[in-house]
């Protein structure tokens, strides 16, 4: 698993597979860490969206130990 560079709010590393959840415009949604090209992004559906845009990121799984975690 590749590092992101980037820490969760509670200050945990976050990797590529996490799952993460985030609010995104006002909502508390559930993404998937993955590698896009020259960056890392988070992916929901088909959509991806920059880190920059979600706040309070928390580390709840990755994608290979919760895969239910996709489903919600």
């Amino acid at each position: 698993f590749q590092s992101t560079g980037l820490l969760d709010r509670k200050g945990v590393e976050i990797f590529e597979g996490d799952l993460v959840k985030g609010e995104y415009e006002g909502e508390q949604l559930i993404f998937e860490v993955i590698h896009k090209k020259v960056s890392f992004v988070l992916k929901r559906g088909i959509m991806t969206i920059s880190f920059t845009n979600v706040n309070n990121i928390e580390i709840i799984g990755n994608v290979y130990q919760n895969p239910e975690l996709l489903e919600k």
